[in-house]
């Protein structure tokens, strides 16, 4: 119990009392559950969506709902399943950042679609499956397709291997 400077006494949040341990939040107002949310993200760098319903016992909905609010960025390796606050990540020189602690990577571009088109957009030759994905971290040949058509890619083949080009000067799509 806490004495407030009035005389009545509170009874401490579980969260402060045990802030390691999963607890129910349904008393909490949106702005205590924003604030619990970034709390959590800063202490441990990056979580996983189920980490975070778990915690604050969110349907994965209303947990995308904050997060969404929140600004926080999605992985673009592990399926989108990691979060990360904006200001937490410090994205290198080819706008990637990995959590040192799940391995999880992230861009502030939003996706690895328009990852792939920032680096094709900025090499004068193009770039094949093999150094996008020396670039990404991430095999982009499974995806290579889709980006190609919804990003407006030229593939062509060379000496054996697809190499990604712009066939003409496009809006980087973010």
């Amino acid at each position: 119990m806490d004495v407030q400077p009035d005389g009545t006494q509170t009874q401490k949040r579980l969260e402060t009392v045990c802030p390691n341990e999963y607890y129910t939040q349904s008393d909490m107002t949106h702005e205590e559950k924003l604030r619990s949310i970034k709390d959590h993200l800063k202490r441990r760098t990056c979580a996983s969506g189920a980490e975070l319903a778990r915690k604050l016992s969110l349907s994965p909905r209303r947990l995308s709902d904050y997060l969404r609010s929140l600004g926080c960025l999605t992985s673009y390796s592990h399926r989108r399943s990691f979060y990360v606050l904006p200001e937490t990540a410090a994205f290198n020189t080819h706008r990637i950042w990995r959590c040192r602690r799940t391995g999880a990577l992230f861009t502030d571009l939003h996706s690895l679609s328009a990852l792939v088109e920032w680096h094709v957009k900025r090499s004068p030759e193009g770039l094949t499956c093999r150094e996008l994905s020396s670039i990404t971290d991430v095999r982009v040949e499974p995806h290579i397709r889709r980006i190609s058509r919804d990003r407006g890619l030229v593939r062509q083949k060379f000496d054996g291997e697809y190499v990604m080009s712009f066939g003409e000067k496009h809006e980087l799509h973010i």
